[in-house]
C-alpha cells in the first residue's frame, strides 16, 4: 500500500458479519477510520516487520490492514468462532496467505503471548459499561504499543487506565443490525488513540 487512502479502498471491500450479534457488539469497522489507525501506527513504526495481535478480531479488517501495510505476523483472537470463515475469506479476497497469521478462539483474557503491537475496535460498552477495559488491559501486559477505537466520552475513563495519546476523532456511521435499533444509521463521535508501556494505573 502506498497511500492511506488506498488502504481504505481495499479494506472498504471486505465482507462484514454475516449476523452481528448484539451481546459482543458486533458490528463493522469503518474502512476510513480502520486505515487512518493502521497507517498512523506504520508511520509510527509500529507496524511493518512486527508481530500484531488483532484483539477481538471479528471478520478481520484491522488484520488484513496490517498485513496490508507490512505486518511480519498477526494474531487474530476472537471468542466467536463463526467470524473465523468470515475473516479467511477476506484474507483470500485480498491474496494474504495464512502463512502470517494465526488465528485464536479464546477470551482475549486466556491470550498472552508477547507481541510487539496491539491492534483493536473493543466493544464501547453499550451493553456492558466499560466493555473496552479488558481489551485496554490485556493490550498493555502483552504489548509496547497499542491503537485502538473507543467512544468519545471514554477519554476520561481510559486515562484513568494508562497514558494515552488521543490521535484523532471522528464520527462513525453503523448502519442499523439488530431488531432494537430505532434508527437506519448511528452517528457518533469516536476517538483513535494510543496506549503505549506495559503497566496499568491499575
Amino acid at each position: 500500500m502506498n497511500s492511506q487512502k488506498q488502504l481504505a479502498v481495499a479494506l472498504s471491500r471486505l465482507k462484514p458479519f454475516d449476523r452481528p450479534k448484539a451481546r459482543l457488539e458486533q458490528y463493522p469497522t469503518d474502512p476510513e477510520i480502520a486505515a487512518k489507525l493502521l497507517w498512523t501506527a506504520r508511520m509510527r513504526g509500529d507496524i511493518e516487520g512486527k508481530t500484531i495481535a488483532d484483539l477481538g478480531c471479528g471478520t478481520g479488517i484491522l488484520t488484513c490492514g496490517a498485513l496490508l501495510v507490512g505486518a511480519r505476523h498477526v494474531f487474530c483472537v476472537d471468542v466467536d468462532k463463526a467470524v473465523f470463515p468470515i475473516l479467511e475469506q477476506n484474507l483470500s479476497s485480498l491474496n494474504l496467505g495464512a502463512d502470517n497469521i494465526t488465528i485464536i478462539n479464546s477470551d482475549i483474557n486466556d491470550f498472552d503471548d508477547d507481541v510487539d503491537t496491539v491492534v483493536m475496535n473493543p466493544p464501547f460498552g453499550v451493553q456492558k459499561k466499560h466493555a473496552d477495559r479488558p481489551f485496554v488491559e490485556r493490550a498493555l501486559k502483552i504489548s509496547k504499543a497499542a491503537y485502538s477505537i473507543h467512544k468519545a466520552e471514554s477519554r476520561e475513563f481510559l486515562q484513568g487506565l494508562s497514558p494515552v495519546e488521543v490521535l484523532s476523532e471522528d464520527e462513525l456511521m453503523i448502519k442499523a443490525t439488530q431488531d432494537y435499533h430505532k434508527r437506519r444509521i448511528h452517528r457518533f463521535k469516536v476517538i483513535l488513540v494510543r496506549f503505549s508501556l506495559k503497566q496499568l494505573n491499575i
